[in-house]
């Protein structure tokens, strides 16, 4: 889907950003934007066959900026709050996107170590929080990416088997 843009503010641990371009290019997505620092070394080994969204990477000072072109941006965060409500979950966040095919649609991630500062979470007017259980309630950034790529390209691919496919009662009569 060349209208859905995945945002990376300020990757700090080596090897996310190349965890992501590999996923994003398994779901078959290829735009990458990153506020903050140009990809190292370790990001390359990780992005196998993946390497031309490295390459192809988006840098920006800052998320403002980032989106400025962006029609729709959510903002993926486990925390929440009175002034940071959750809008969707992950598959209610790729049904919203698959009605909006002629907008260009920005999908943010905050920083691994404590996700998006409060100005830039009210940048992003839509929220989706990824649930998980209480022992452990954040999910690694490479992680929480494959989960949204996931959703998103899963929808798209439902959808269009929805045609192919053979019904429960065809199946039962085999």
């Amino acid at each position: 889907m060349d209208n859905v843009h995945f945002i990376l503010v300020e990757p700090i641990y080596a090897g996310n950003v190349g965890a992501v371009a590999r996923i994003l290019n398994n779901f078959d997505f290829h735009n990458l934007r990153i506020v903050g620092t140009i990809p190292v070394k370790n990001d390359f080994y990780l992005a196998v066959h993946s390497e031309h969204i490295l390459e192809q990477v988006q840098i920006f000072p800052s998320l403002a900026e980032a989106i400025a072109d962006l029609d729709r941006v959510i903002a993926f965060s486990r925390r929440v709050g009175k002034t940071k409500p959750v809008d969707m979950p992950p598959p209610g966040t790729a049904e919203y996107i698959h009605k909006l095919p002629g907008l260009q649609i920005g999908l943010v991630f905050g920083r691994e170590t404590f996700g998006l500062t409060d100005e830039e979470a009210d940048l992003c007017p839509l929220r989706c929080q990824i649930p998980t259980g209480r022992s452990m309630p954040s999910i690694n950034l490479a992680q929480a990416v494959a989960i949204a790529a996931w959703e998103v390209f899963s929808y798209s691919s439902k959808n269009t088997r929805k045609n192919k496919a053979m019904g429960g009662k065809q199946l039962a009569d085999m």
